[in-house]
């Protein structure tokens, strides 16, 4: 099986919260349970699969859900620092590249922020229109980007 890699934006988080670290919202936690469960229809039970999220509270959520949502144990499941950005210019596409390359997993699944998902498929030549919303995924699969949505 080559490797899928799944781009997960975070889901739709409580941004009237006071504070710099929100969690989903209920319509994000939502989102989240139908792109976990629309993934996990893509591969065969027994497949080897690695959940990577930001540190941050919306994307460990997130990650709790697809954890749950795919029967996975907490050993699937790392907290990457490096995917938490603050802003585009903290977003190291390159170090991305070579951290999705280094995972010897049949699917990565990797839960993120707006940044990543939208610069990436820039990097790997491709246009623009790559642009999906909270609670969606790019699936990275030979060389090609095709869009989760809801």
């Amino acid at each position: 099986m080559e490797k899928k890699i799944f781009l997960v934006r975070s889901g739709d988080h409580y941004a009237e919260q006071i504070t710099d670290n929100p969690g989903l919202s209920e319509i994000g936690v939502q989102q989240t349970k139908v792109l976990a469960e629309k993934i996990g229809k893509t591969f065969p039970e027994g497949t080897q699969i690695l959940i990577c999220t930001a540190p941050t509270r919306r994307c460990k959520e997130g990650a709790k859900i697809f954890q749950e949502t795919l029967g996975l144990k907490q050993q699937h499941v790392e907290f990457v620092e490096k995917l938490g950005t603050k802003n585009h210019l903290d977003c190291d596409v390159v170090w991305l590249q070579n951290f999705m390359e280094e995972k010897e997993v049949d699917v990565l699944i990797i839960i993120t922020h707006i940044h990543y998902t939208r610069k990436y498929p820039l990097y790997l030549g491709f246009p623009e229109r790559c642009r999906i919303d909270p609670g969606e995924a790019l699936m990275i699969e030979d060389g090609y980007i095709y869009e989760i949505g809801r």
